[in-house]
């Protein structure tokens, strides 16, 4: 344990040393490292919701039905869809559908 605190303190003094931009570089690591731990199931559930969109969206650009869409407590969903003449489309376009939202979001 006293090892351990130790090389805390170590760390800390080799921050100190750190120029003022990259004091800010990491800051900025660690605030993101925290959002992302902490927004992690939020997000989950979103892109889970953006991929089965994706797949009802290419449904009804190639003229099919969308029946349903659901999504799980584990972040896993289901597209319920018919019709459509291109179903392989249907089924990649969930992929890069998360992709798309967040860089038209930009």
């Amino acid at each position: 344990m006293q090892d351990f605190i130790q090389y805390i303190y170590s760390a800390f003094e080799r921050i100190a040393d750190f120029s003022d931009q990259q004091k800010i570089i990491l800051l900025g690591l660690i605030c993101g490292l925290l959002i992302a731990i902490f927004l992690y199931p939020l997000l989950r559930i979103l892109v889970t919701l953006l991929h089965e969109f994706g797949h009802a969206l290419a449904a009804k650009i190639t003229f099919g039905k969308v029946y349903r869409i659901h999504l799980n407590h584990d972040s896993s969903g289901l597209t319920q869809t018919s019709g459509g003449g291109r179903s392989f489309f249907v089924l990649l376009m969930g992929y890069p559908m998360p992709l798309l939202f967040f860089w038209l979001s930009l």
